[in-house]
This record gives structure tokens, sequence and C-alpha cells, in this order.
């Protein structure tokens, strides 16, 4: 599911929903998005008149956003799509930042703390109702399975539970308010050998936000076991965060514990910090290590896995980084909880069922049922992303021209500038290939498909043949049988 809907009312997610549909595709009928979000065409261009006189207040303009011309609700060719975009961001944001709920377990999170008077004072709200909204708020982490709730004590009310949900709960809750304001606006300085752009700066600095302010009331993680940080310190060896700086302040017995939390949260929500060239490092300390079950484990998937899919020697140590961390990941993060709370887990290629069920039959012991369908779900789409790379057969193209003598040379150049050969290969027999790119009429296969293309400098020509060749590209590698 998605996080951010639980707080939104059903009109305004609606109107999110809405948006996405128009700024994906342009122009689409009344119809079809009375169909798509179970309403009426009358309840739609009700709401479209709504999104244009917010969007007209946004930018303090007054022109038309959203045009209804020939049944179809369109784009103003006049505005840009960024414009759209950032819109559909703003008030995405605003509507959770306007949700009373939404505000009361961000207060919480952040607090921890708080006698009921000052809470009436701080929100404005009489106590009454800020009970019925704290009520709300654990009626909301029950049914995300989340196990900490808002108790009550004799003067005050107080957040109790896993604190490793809570963390990571807060770091979700943070990002969701924060996001488009901070990532247009902010620079955040951060610590690392990474050069970051300012969405990622945001995300790091929102993970040591909610660590520092953890730590600095004396909440704890989770302690970690002797194997779990012993296979952490492959990774302090190639990936540097600046984590001793920003908490020096940390007790030497809790230090171990909070930087292996703080790393696998920051390896999670910021994976632009692993490249190959890295999680490869990482794999080779990895095999340095002796007797740890956390290791020996993930190679034994790993050598399963490679047994019967035949995975390439180069991509093992790759596999074995992935394997052995996200097990960790899913563990002290409770990707049971978080990942479900903003994904959903999709079955519709049958190869990651299958990886996945490989996964969950050697893990079956080692995590509880519902983060090992967590685990082995991600782990196979990881795999299968790889191995569709390697295994998929490019697509084969034969170009036929009968009156122009650059046609075939035009064509195969500018071809062979936007496509790997991995991805497009020019054959020159019209039988060998899938689709055949021509300036007349040319007998085909069954199996084949004629793209007639008469002028090589028409760009619509162009941009029609790249949509369908990306197209036969995208449903290859997404439903390959490996």
């Amino acid at each position: 599911m998605d996080l951010w809907r639980s707080f939104l009312s059903s009109k305004q997610v609606r109107k999110i929903r809405l948006l996405e549909q128009i700024i994906s595709k342009s122009a689409v009928s009344p119809d079809d998005l009375a169909t798509n979000l179970a309403t009426t065409n009358r309840l739609i261009k009700d709401l479209i008149e709504e999104l244009n006189l917010e969007q007209q207040q946004f930018y303090n303009s007054s022109q038309k956003y959203y045009l209804f011309e020939n049944r179809m609700i369109k784009l103003s060719k006049q505005v840009r799509v960024r414009t759209y975009v950032e819109f559909y961001l703003h008030l995405k944001s605003q509507y959770v930042n306007q949700s009373a709920v939404f505000k009361f377990l961000r207060f919480f999170l952040t607090n921890r703390k708080a006698g009921i008077i000052k809470l009436s004072h701080y929100f404005n709200y009489s106590q009454s109702y800020c009970y019925k909204l704290i009520n709300k708020a654990n009626s909301l982490l029950q049914r995300l399975n989340f196990k900490c709730q808002i108790n009550k004590r004799l003067n005050y009310l107080l957040v109790e539970g896993d604190e490793n949900q809570i963390r990571m709960l807060t770091y979700l809750l943070e990002i969701t308010a924060n996001q488009i304001d901070k990532t247009m606006t902010t620079t955040v300085a951060v610590s690392t050998n990474q050069a970051w752009s300012l969405s990622h700066q945001l995300k790091m600095q929102t993970l040591l936000n909610v660590f520092d302010n953890a730590n600095k009331m004396g909440k704890l993680a989770q302690k970690a076991s002797r194997e779990e940080l012993e296979v952490m310190t492959a990774v302090y060896k190639e990936l540097h965060l600046g984590f001793s700086n920003h908490f020096n302040y940390i007790s030497k017995n809790a230090f171990p514990t909070e930087k292996m939390f703080f790393y696998l949260a920051t390896m999670y929500y910021l994976p632009e910090s692993l490249t190959a060239d890295l999680m490869r490092k990482v794999g080779e300390h990895l095999g340095e290590y002796r007797n740890n079950q956390i290791i020996v484990k993930a190679n034994q998937l790993l050598g399963k896995l490679v047994e019967k899919y035949t995975i390439p020697k180069k991509y093992h140590q790759l596999f074995l980084f992935h394997i052995t961390y996200r097990f960790l990941i899913t563990k002290q993060l409770s990707l049971e909880v978080l990942f479900l709370a903003t994904n959903s887990i999709s079955d519709i290629n049958a190869n990651v069922r299958q990886i996945s069920r490989d996964v969950q039959m050697t893990y079956k012991n080692e995590l509880s049922v519902g983060a090992l369908e967590v685990f082995g779900f991600q782990i196979a789409e990881l795999l299968y992303s790889y191995m569709s790379h390697l295994v998929a057969e490019p697509v084969k193209i034969a170009i036929y021209s009968s009156y122009s003598a650059n046609y075939l040379m035009v064509l195969k150049n500018i071809l062979h500038g936007i496509y790997k050969k991995k991805s497009v290969l020019i054959v020159e027999k019209i039988e060998d290939a899938e689709i055949v790119i021509a300036d007349s009429a040319v007998n085909v296969n069954d199996h084949q498909v004629l793209f007639y293309f008469e002028d090589v400098h028409r760009i619509e020509t162009w941009k029609k043949l790249a949509i369908y060749i990306q197209t036969v590209l995208i449903k290859r590698r997404t439903q390959l049988n490996i």
C-alpha cells in the first residue's frame, strides 16, 4: 500500500490519482478516468475544475491548466510538464501535512512523550479531540502492523514499542512531510565520499536527524549479535558515511549496534551510495570470513542459484553482497512492515515467483513468514533484473529500401547510435528479422512486423519506431524465461 494514502480523504486520493494519470498520458478521456478511479464522469469534471483552481492559486496565475477538447482532458501545451509534476508533488505533500492524524503521529514519533495539556495547547485542539486523534493514530499503526503505539500514563502520553520500527517510521513520515519543499530549496551538508544531489542529501540528513534525536533521548536500537556485527565490518572497509564524526557521543557499548543500524538504513534508503564496484569489493571481503553462519547461509543460497540459473562467475560476489545484507536489512529494519507500508509484492512474473520460492526454501527457518516473503521477493527481483540483462536476446531488425541509396546507411547509423548491439541487432536477411523497416511494400512472415518508414528525417516517425522498439525490449526483459 502507499503510506501517504492512509492520511488522506478519499476525495484527496482521487485528486492525486487523477493528476498521476493525466500527467503520465498528457490526454485522457473522462470515461477512462471514471472507470480507473471508480467514480462518475460528472465527479471527474468537478475534480478537474478544483485542481485547476488550486493550481492557479499555487502559481498565482489565471492560466487554464486542464483543457476539455474533443471529449478528452488534456494538459495545456503552453505549460511545461515539469510545472504539472511540481504541482502534483506540492499537492500530495500539502494534503498529507494537513492531516491531523499525520501531524499528531509525527509529533509523538519525534518527541516520544508529552502531557495532554501541552498537546492540547500545541495543536490548539480540545483534550477530547486529542484523545480521538491518539486512538486513530494507534489504529493506523495496528493496521500497518507496526509494533509500537502511543500509551497513556498518569500524567503524560508516550510512544512505546520496537525502537527500530519507531525510527524507520519516523524517517518515512519526515521524508513524506519535507520532501517537496526541501528538495527544491535546501542544501544539506553531509560528510560522505559521495557527491549527493539535493534529494539524496535530504534523505541522508533526515536519517541523521532521526538517529541523533533518538540517541539523545536515550533510545537504543535492538542489540545486534556478534555475527551481525562481524558481517558489517566488510561494509565499513568500503563505505564511509562519517558515522563516528556525527555520533561520537554514543556510549562504547551502544556504538557498534547503532552504527550497524544506521548503515543498513542508509544502504536501503540510499542505494545510490552502493556502486557495483563497491558491492563487489564488499563481496570479496565477505569471502574472507570463516564460520559466520550469516555468510554460510548466503553462500548456500548463492550456490543453489548459480547451479539452477547459471549465473556468471563475475556476478557471484555481487550476489553474495545482496543476499547477505538484504537479509540483515530485512531483520533490522522490519521490512515485512516497512516494505509493505509503502509497496506491494507483485507476482505477475513467473520467474520472479519461482526464484522467490528458491530463496524462501533456503531461509525458511531464519525469518518470520512475512519477513521471508519480502526477503524472497526482493532477492528474486534483483537476481531477475541482472539475469534478464544477460540472457535477453537483441531485437533483430532488417532494413529494406526500394528507392533511396542512403536509406539503409542512414537508418543503420542512427539506430547504432541509439542502441547497443545487445539491444538491437541489424541483420542482412529479411527472413532473419523480427522487425522489417521499409520505405515500400515488402512481404513479411506472420511472426514479423513491417514498419513503414518513408522519410528518415521525419521526427514523428522516429518517435513511433522508438516507442515500438522500446516496448519490445522492455517486454523481453520483464517477461524473460530463465
